[in-house]
């Protein structure tokens, strides 16, 4: 169930399936500048955009270790860069 909270006019709940893909536009045109998202998105707020954004990198990051131990993954392809793998955190090139 999606609400609303009081005073700010963001939403609580779900993602919604175009909320997740103007979250993938703004991240594809401003990189991690969680701000310049937020006004792109306009229903969620920093916390709520930062915290969708860690479980999309972890759930990236399991997909990506995935295909590779299956070898479903070209080397040619390696359209992700590692920071660190304690963090799990990439980005794209």
């Amino acid at each position: 169930m999606t609400s609303f909270r009081k005073n700010s006019g963001k939403i609580n709940g779900r993602w919604t399936s175009e909320e997740h893909r103007l979250f993938m536009e703004g991240l594809a045109k401003y990189g991690k500048d969680w701000k310049k998202i937020e006004d792109h998105l306009k229903t969620r707020d920093g916390a709520q955009i930062r915290s969708h954004a860690q479980k999309f990198f972890l759930r990236m990051t399991k997909e990506y270790k995935r295909m590779i131990k299956i070898g479903q993954f070209d080397e040619k392809l390696q359209d992700f860069t590692f920071e660190d793998e304690d963090s799990s955190r990439f980005f794209f090139l």
